[in-house]
């Protein structure tokens, strides 16, 4: 899915997101970033790209 550009695009900023990606893995999560121009613009993709990283079956 095509990225319309960083949420957050400062060094501090990417480097507290990897740091709480990193935790959040750690303890299981699955991490699925998402631009907030993407929820705006294109829900529908977001919607799957969500439901197929989590494993739901879209050709039912």
């Amino acid at each position: 899915m095509p990225h319309f550009g960083a949420s957050h695009s400062h060094d501090h900023e990417i480097d507290r997101d990897r740091d709480r990606d990193q935790r959040l893995r750690a303890l299981g999560w699955n991490i699925v970033p998402i631009t907030n121009k993407d929820v705006l613009y294109n829900l529908d993709a977001v919607c799957t790209h969500i439901l197929r990283s989590i494993g739901f079956d879209l050709s039912r």
